[in-house]
């Protein structure tokens, strides 16, 4: 009767600890998970779609999407041209989000001047 019970007690607390394991597994892969999203989205914002795309699929756990997505990446990647064509984008939003603010603009207008060098009188 009590080893019954001591053996009942032992299985409820292993199981407990394993359940408590396991949830704690998958807190921290739901977590990686939202920073994927949040990475993600930022990246859009700033141009960078193709790499958000393969983070997108790692979010949601498409492995094969991100195995197609990971190839995408690398044909833009070795693709001068594909490569100039995204950052084109990033360098505009990047610019815009300059010249609408006052200190943005001021940072912009020392850089320009500093490339054209001293004026000729």
């Amino acid at each position: 009767m009590l080893v019954s019970l001591l053996v009942a007690i032992g299985a409820v607390t292993v199981g407990f600890v394993v359940s408590k394991f396991l949830y704690k597994k998958d807190t921290e892969v739901e977590d990686r998970r939202r920073a994927a999203i949040k990475i993600s989205s930022s990246m859009k914002e700033k141009g960078l779609v193709t790499t958000a795309a393969f983070l997108e699929d790692y979010a949601v756990g498409d492995y094969s999407g991100m195995a197609k997505k990971l190839k995408d990446l690398s044909v833009v990647m070795s693709n001068p041209a594909a490569v100039e064509a995204e950052f084109a984008v990033v360098f505009a939003k990047l610019l815009q989000g300059k010249l609408n603010t006052p200190d943005g603009l001021a940072e912009i207008a020392k850089a320009v001047a500093d490339k054209q060098g001293p004026p000729v009188a």
